[in-house]
């Protein structure tokens, strides 16, 4: 995978929004994405508690990560020079790397997020970003530099570059891809790098083999419980987020929202117990143990009861 950090604008409408691009755009600037919003800023889920955003326009896209800029009409950069606040990474994969899912890209967006100092380990910050992938091999990070509460500005981190290259390096290892080096980049016109053959270690033997593919199967189940980014717990983090949605922020009564918020809530704790699951299965895996069926199936938690209505 490889990453370009792009230079600050001072709006979002010229990068997100062909729409909103004004007519006198020079030809060098940046060009508006043609992509979608795969991934956003956690705190919109607050102010769009149904989901409504995923319609948006790419104007509207724009436009909230422009809001900070409105808010706040004196913040300025470090050096007090400009207001180019919108920051913009992106990154593009290898020509041998398979394309990846959107959850895929989610992931690399919340550790290049993380790298630059955007948002933490979840993406959760001050500062709102949206990942927008465009095709199935690029992706760019863009986020608003300014505090979305009190206005400040965030400074660059420390050796930024090197934060992003070890992120993208860590994304490389968690999802399998060609490793980056500098200075191999594919000159124009040659064909690009056959892929290896996918879970085949080096020399004929069986024995060998089945052993690195076992290998290759606890990391993939690892990968899906992974509590920081994997795809089952960042589920099971949605659904808790929904629960305290449902009680804090729709504004009923409790009669309302009880009997849902029990529901959201014990469906949370039933993925946790799969995702433990999936944790002991992936602990069994080592080359030399067999692995054996249970003698009886496990048996299913009951779930909660529901009061009934209209009876006594």
């Amino acid at each position: 995978m490889i990453y370009n950090l792009q230079p600050r604008t001072v709006s979002a409408a010229t990068l997100l929004s062909p729409a909103a691009a004004p007519s006198g755009t020079p030809s060098n600037g940046p060009a508006p994405l043609d992509g979608r919003v795969i991934d956003h800023w956690p705190a919109l889920w607050y102010q769009c508690p149904g989901g409504e955003h995923w319609s948006w326009s790419a104007a509207r896209w724009a436009q909230f990560l422009d809001e900070p800029l409105a808010t706040h009409p004196s913040a300025t950069a470090p050096d007090g020079k400009d207001r180019a606040a919108v920051f913009h990474l992106q990154a593009q994969l290898h020509p041998a790397d398979r394309p990846l899912t959107d959850d895929q890209w989610a992931l690399a967006a919340h550790e290049l997020a993380y790298a630059a100092g955007i948002a933490d380990a979840h993406g959760h910050g001050p500062y709102r970003w949206v990942a927008v992938r465009t095709g199935p091999r690029q992706l760019h990070l863009c986020a608003n530099l300014i505090h979305d509460t009190d206005g400040t500005w965030l400074p660059r981190p420390r050796q930024v570059r090197s934060r992003l290259t070890a992120a993208v390096q860590r994304i490389e290892d968690r999802l399998d891809l060609v490793a980056s080096r500098p200075g191999t980049r594919r000159p124009p016109g040659q064909a690009p790098r056959a892929p290896l053959p996918p879970n085949e270690p080096a020399g004929p033997d069986a024995q060998g083999r089945d052993v690195h593919r076992l290998h290759s199967l606890t990391k993939l189940l690892s990968r899906a419980v992974d509590e920081r980014s994997g795809d089952l717990p960042r589920l099971r983090r949605l659904v808790e987020n929904m629960a305290f949605t449902t009680t804090t922020r729709t504004g009923l009564p409790p009669r309302y929202t009880h009997d849902i918020t029990q529901r959201l809530e014990w469906i949370a704790r039933r993925l946790h117990g799969i995702q433990e699951d999936i944790q002991a299965v992936s602990g069994s895996l080592r080359p030399g143990i067999p692995l054996r069926a249970p003698s009886s199936p496990p048996r299913p938690a009951a779930a909660p009861s529901t009061p009934s209505r209209g009876r006594r």
